[in-house]
């Protein structure tokens, strides 16, 4: 917002969708670029890495894995969910 106050010139439009109809807009040339979740599905873009997510597991406090600080999620295929 602060950028478009100082650059009048510049519109913003965020656009919420599926993978391929991002794709689609693309090609068609009516988005500039994308951030996306996950991996690139197409060969016919380049893609830069923003960041990595980070999962936060959730136990009661008595549960055998609340006092640790990390967990590998092959730990997790013997909980119950």
């Amino acid at each position: 917002a602060a950028y478009c106050r100082e650059h009048s010139d510049v519109h913003i439009n965020l656009i919420t969708d599926s993978i391929n109809n991002i794709y689609n807009k693309l090609k068609l040339y009516e988005a500039d670029f994308a951030i996306i979740d996950g991996r690139l599905t197409s060969d016919k873009y380049h893609s830069i890495l923003l960041d990595t997510d980070y999962l936060c597991l959730i136990v009661a406090p008595e549960h055998a894995l609340a006092n640790r600080s990390s967990v590998a999620m092959r730990e997790l295929l013997d909980e119950n969910f």
